[in-house]
């Protein structure tokens, strides 16, 4: 449950998100270097990626982050990787200021029509990607975590699930054993 819920399912939908703002880098650098224009679909892709990513980022911040789960945050306590969370909320948290100040300058633009903010809005978009990658980074190690614990407790039921196989194997031989005795006796 851990590995789907909080980690399979974020980090398909951080990835996709992440290539959504990567697309907006690009549009709006090709934009900055001229080799696009504010051609008709423009803000008609802007928007679908913004709307996209408005979404992941709610979705993360009501759903996915990890400090919303206890037995999740108790995973990692027994694990001694509690800081994990601290670096994904910290990552988390430094996304979103960007992305606010991106979204503000994104507005100035469309009212404006100012190229001079392109540039503003392509550093913003920048520092907001290298946030989000810190986060799918941090995602990724607690993926690798629960595999290592679900692996480890996979590993103890083999075990145990062996044991009790053989102590059943030994019952029954020497309860078998009894048996012939008492009915050859």
């Amino acid at each position: 449950y851990n590995i789907y819920e909080f980690m399979l399912v974020p980090i398909v939908e951080i990835n996709r998100a992440g290539s959504t703002l990567t697309t907006l880098v690009d549009n709006y650098t090709s934009l900055q270097s001229g080799a696009m224009t504010m051609q008709q679909g423009f803000a008609q892709t802007i928007a679908t990626a913004e709307a996209m990513i408005d979404q992941t980022v709610n979705n993360y911040d009501t759903l996915y982050i990890t400090t919303g789960s206890e037995p999740f945050t108790n995973t990692l306590r027994n694990l001694g990787q509690l800081a994990l969370q601290e670096r994904e909320v910290a990552a988390f948290t430094a996304f979103k200021e960007s992305y606010t100040s991106y979204k503000t300058l994104h507005e100035q633009f469309e009212q404006t029509g100012n190229l001079g903010l392109v540039n503003d809005i392509v550093t913003t978009l920048t520092t907001a990607n290298a946030a989000w990658s810190d986060l799918l980074k941090v995602s990724d190690e607690f993926a690798a975590l629960s595999y290592q614990d679900a692996s480890r407790s996979y590993q103890q039921t083999l075990t145990g699930l062996f044991a009790i196989s053989i102590l059943g194997l030994i019952a029954a031989i020497v309860f078998g054993t009894l048996i012939v005795r008492s009915l050859t006796g």
